[in-house]
């Protein structure tokens, strides 16, 4: 199989599929329900997906430059899924993250206000964080499971063309 290279990083995909002509949009349909991270790639004249679980491709999007073997193309199509479990703790740890940032100048804020009229308000937004950060770490922890254990199909574009 051929090296597939995005911004230096190397893909490991499960399985890279020279499409026949004419099978990119099918192709994209069938993406969508496979459960596998897909990558179209256009190279010269021919389309390439590559597909497999839990490849890196946040930041990758239509339009990136991308390195196949020696010849280089470009992305024509991302279908990025929930399919590995560090990225299901992902979400959950930026969910949580991502509260604390928002929520924790505004309670500093009611508390340097010092107002004992304020308090029962910082108690409730200090709730609602914890509240929400706990949900985040929970929610990671349930993705990080499903996408571990979602079925994953990486033979679904075999009808559409050539394994290279």
């Amino acid at each position: 199989m051929s090296t597939i290279t995005i911004a230096g990083t190397t893909l490991q995909p499960t399985r890279l599929v020279k499409l026949d002509p004419a099978n990119d949009l099918p192709a994209r349909d069938l993406a969508k329900g496979n459960g596998a991270d897909d990558l179209f790639i256009k190279v010269g004249g021919d389309t390439y997906v590559a597909t497999g679980r839990g490849l890196p491709l946040s930041g990758v999007k239509k339009g990136t430059a991308v390195k196949v073997g020696e010849r280089y193309g470009v992305v024509t199509a991302v279908d990025a899924q929930l399919n590995s479990a560090g990225e299901g703790a992902r979400i959950g740890l930026w969910t949580a993250a991502g509260t604390f940032v928002v929520s924790f100048p505004l309670i500093l804020f009611i508390s340097l206000l010092g107002s004992p009229a304020l308090l029962p308000l910082g108690a409730v937004i200090a709730t609602s964080l914890v509240l929400t950060a706990l949900g985040g770490l929970l929610g990671g922890a349930a993705g990080a499971l499903f996408g571990a254990k979602r079925p994953v199909d990486t033979d679904t574009f075999e009808q559409l063309g050539k394994s290279v």
